[in-house]
């Protein structure tokens, strides 16, 4: 298994719906594959950040205001729906009608003095009645607030841009510091054992580990990662070092200051959005401006719950440094006699000679087979030489009479 199979199988590995064997084959991968450990223990965090993020709630009251929204929508449409189709067919009519006279005015008007003034003004006239007739009352009750708010959408990036300037020289770093070493010990279990209670008197936890039985039943190779308090990153690596021979020490940093504090700027900018939006629910009074400014809440309730979760995930990996840390034992390689008796030697004797007795007849039938096979075109052969050598004597006997 390589990495690029490796990291398809990072989802289902956390979830544990692998299967035996491909759980054994990416074990065994992770067990040799220094980045694959990291990049699996960074996708654990995150998807443990996730996991606890909530689903958003319905404002309180909100079906009860639904449903008087929608009896107070139907009575007014039992009231006046004959009065408002024929107040719509009347304003139709009488902007058709208008633009007709314009029209028919400012063609004459070309015709009559060439002069192209009257156009416009009917053009104008005309997108003017077209517009206020396919604008409703609702349409333009609830224009106002839902521009309100996607107008606070929009300033998110320059907003915090200017605050990220502003906050740059003050902010805290956030940095993700990791560790990566190979040791050699002489006891793989005890050692192992020892590396989880570690982790806990570091402030942090097991993140996976595994270990693997030789053939001799004893535990031979293996690997376990660990979070362990950031500032005692060194101080941990220097005991892990005392529990054997240590054969390599990496470090890695990663600074995220300024993604971390972007993400805290958009996160703010939500918050503020939704509480303008939460205002402009309270006020709403119309079935169709509800529903609007509903859907924007859900909308920005789900960028706040994103951006969320990856502050929680950017404080987990800054706080709680990985140590990856792969464990061997010396190899030990013993040699032991064990000798062959007589037992059954004239059995496999006869079976050995009936074997290749029954060999040498599958060969000679082989044989026989093949030149049977290739007699008709032996034939062919044999004709074709004969018929060759009689031409050939023939004409050596003509040269002989002519000479």
């Amino acid at each position: 298994m390589n990495c690029i199979d490796a990291e398809k199988l990072f989802s289902e590995y956390i979830e544990g719906s692998l299967e035996a064997g491909q759980q054994a084959q990416f074990e065994q991968h992770l067990s040799e594959c220094a980045g694959c450990r990291r990049q699996l223990a960074a996708e654990r965090g995150l998807h443990q950040a996730l996991s606890t993020v909530g689903e958003a709630e319905l404002p309180e009251g909100f079906k009860q205001r639904v449903h008087q929204a929608l009896m107070a929508e139907a009575a007014e449409r039992q009231r006046k729906p004959a009065a408002k189709r024929a107040w719509v067919r009347i304003m139709a009519t009488a902007a058709a009608c208008l633009v007709l006279l314009f029209g028919a005015s400012a063609l004459l008007g070309r015709v009559g003095s060439d002069t192209p003034a009257a156009e416009p003004q009917a053009a104008d006239y005309a997108a003017s009645v077209e517009t206020y007739d396919m604008a409703t009352d609702e349409e333009m009750a609830i224009e106002e607030p839902v521009m309100e708010a996607e107008m606070g959408d929009g300033a998110l990036t320059g907003a915090n841009d200017s605050r990220m300037a502003n906050a740059t020289a003050s902010m805290e770093r956030k940095i993700i510091k990791n560790a990566y070493i190979s040791l050699e010990v002489d006891d793989l279990n005890n050692a192992y054992q020892t590396i989880e209670q570690m982790a806990v008197n570091y402030g942090g936890y097991v993140v996976s580990g595994n270990r693997w039985k030789d053939s001799d039943g004893v535990y031979r190779n293996g690997y376990i990662e660990i979070r362990v308090d950031a500032e005692a990153l060194t101080a941990a690596v220097g005991e892990l070092g005392e529990l054997g021979s240590l054969d390599s020490e990496e470090y890695s940093s990663s600074d995220v200051t300024m993604e971390y504090y972007d993400i805290a700027g958009r996160l703010e900018q939500y918050q503020s959005q939704l509480t303008r939006l939460n205002e402009l629910y309270a006020q709403a009074t119309v079935l169709s401006e509800i529903l609007e400014i509903e859907s924007k809440i859900n909308e920005v309730n789900i960028n706040i719950d994103s951006l969320q979760g990856m502050i929680n995930y950017y404080d987990q990996m800054t706080s709680l440094s990985l140590i990856s840390i792969n464990l061997y034992t010396p190899r030990q390689y013993t040699q032991t006699l064990d000798p062959q008796g007589f037992e059954g030697l004239w059995q496999d004797a006869k079976e050995g000679f009936i074997s290749g007795l029954n060999a040498f007849c599958d060969f000679i039938a082989w044989i026989v087979v093949g030149i049977v096979s290739l007699l008709p075109f032996l034939l062919l052969i044999a004709i074709a030489v004969v018929v060759i050598a009689a031409i050939v004597r023939r004409r050596r006997k003509r040269k002989a009479e002519r000479a």
